[in-house]
């Protein structure tokens, strides 16, 4: 497996008070990154009342999607806010009560998280949903303070490839040891997986390539649907050959399989000689292009 980090984006935390005449309330964010998940995204951030007292606090989104800089915007309803007893969901321009008739001692600090659940890889960019807290005064409507935050979630490229479990072998029989004119091709069908949030392209390195009993071929056989680019054409490689590019696709790419196929013929007319030969190629996955989805 293989996972390559491409671009480093720079988040800027944010750090914001909401003030009044008799407590402020403080959202730091700079503290926890994003954390990619199988099914989503969370990301952690502090609360912080800086008077003592008891107090109902609420959140309301103040945008009915996650807005992502990449053009790829999330619906509310797969995003969740957790004040570590439950998710609670985003309801557009309605609050949610996060803590009721709590105490808060002077300056105590409460982790909450928010979520994105169910939707599957989240792709690669930053994403922001403005949200409204606002503290009361526990049981009453008296509102102590209020302000906006941009929660924000910050997606790095994350890609991996793995590889099927039958290997790529070719079986030269005597018959095909001895033909000078033809090709003899791979008997299994060798494949690799691409999972990646982000556009994507597959390189294959054949510096390491081992001993040349012939002439090798490359190309790709089969491919899923979400691979919009692959090399179709039998390309000869060798130890000196440059990085080929043998696919492209768009992400987010959930296992798309490509299956390939690996040729040999005979080198300057002459046989094909017996033995176990083993031959290096080097795959590589990364960021390609710009955002799909």
């Amino acid at each position: 497996m293989k996972k390559t980090f491409i671009t480093a984006l720079i988040f800027f935390s944010t750090l914001f008070g909401l003030k009044a005449e008799a407590a402020s309330v403080v959202i730091d964010s700079s503290v926890y990154n994003t954390v990619t998940q199988a099914n989503g995204i969370q990301r952690s951030f502090l609360l912080k009342i800086d008077d003592g007292g008891q107090y109902d606090v609420v959140f309301k989104p103040l945008n009915d999607e996650l807005i992502g800089s990449n053009g790829v915007n999330i619906p509310l309803n797969y995003v969740y806010i957790n004040n570590n007893t439950e998710d609670l969901y985003m309801r557009y321009m309605q609050e949610t009560f996060l803590y009721k008739n709590t105490e808060f001692f002077d300056g105590a600090t409460k982790v909450l998280t928010a979520k994105v659940l169910n939707y599957g890889i989240v792709p690669a960019g930053n994403y922001t949903l403005n949200t409204q807290f606002t503290i009361y005064q526990s049981n009453t409507l008296n509102q102590v303070a209020t302000g906006v935050y941009d929660l924000r979630f910050v997606v790095l490229p994350e890609q991996n490839i793995t590889f099927g479990v039958e290997q790529s072998t070719i079986n030269v029989t005597p018959d095909k040891a001895f033909n000078k004119a033809g090709k003899v091709y791979t008997t299994t069908q060798p494949t690799i997986i691409v999972t990646s949030n982000c556009p994507w392209e597959l390189i294959a390195d054949t510096s390491s390539f081992g001993d040349a009993v012939g002439n090798y071929y490359i190309k790709v056989k089969n491919a899923t649907e979400g691979v919009t680019e692959k090399l179709m054409t039998e390309t000869q490689i060798s130890g000196s050959t440059a990085p080929i590019v043998i696919a492209r696709g768009k992400g987010p790419a959930n296992g798309e399989i490509i299956t390939m196929q690996y040729g040999l013929e005979s080198k300057d007319g002459k046989i094909i000689h017996s033995g176990d030969y083993s031959n290096t190629i080097r795959y590589t996955i990364r960021e390609y292009g710009g955002y799909q989805r």
